[in-house]
């Protein structure tokens, strides 16, 4: 995090709703919801996740 805070480039990972140990994880450690996308694989198969972006990002 600390390199990609220098180089000013920010930090965004999605968490598949399924996971809510992952979500309050990263909730907590202060990630912020910032949109939502659908995973698609498989044969036509659907996730829906939460993207984040990192604290030191969303100020």
């Amino acid at each position: 995090m600390d390199d990609a805070a220098r180089r000013r480039q920010p930090l965004v990972l999605d968490v598949m709703t399924k996971d809510a140990a992952a979500i309050h994880l990263y909730e907590g450690l202060g990630w912020h919801r910032i949109g939502t996308v659908d995973h698609t694989f498989g044969d036509r198969e659907h996730t829906p996740a939460i993207c984040y972006l990192a604290p030191s990002f969303a100020e």
